[in-house]
């Protein structure tokens, strides 16, 4: 059986930790104003030092949080299967008394 290797994307996770850090800013500043719209210095350094933490927590999760399963790989399942009940051989000779009503 052909060994499976799992993919990590760092680049796709910073991507998507650059947009959820874009949210996490616009959250932060106009819906739970904890940035406070001072000075237009102070509100993209904090903007920045958002969207950095989040980018640096995407790309340590894109690269050591759990995987998906690859494509084409067999499908695992963690119990394994009981065997098979030997099914036991009707006799041909014998009559069905539910048959007679």
């Amino acid at each position: 059986m052909a060994e499976t290797t799992i993919k990590r994307h760092p680049i796709r996770a910073a991507i998507w930790g650059f947009i959820l850090g874009l949210g996490v800013v616009v959250y932060l500043t106009l819906v739970f104003p904890v940035i406070a719209l001072e000075s237009i210095d102070s509100v993209a350094t904090r903007a920045v030092m958002v969207i950095v933490i989040v980018m640096v927590v995407s790309i340590v999760w894109g690269l050591y949080g759990p995987a998906k399963k690859p494509k084409g790989s067999p499908l695992i399942s963690s119990k394994p299967e009981p065997p098979a009940a030997a099914v036991p051989a009707a006799a041909d000779d014998s009559e069905d008394p539910a048959e007679d009503a």
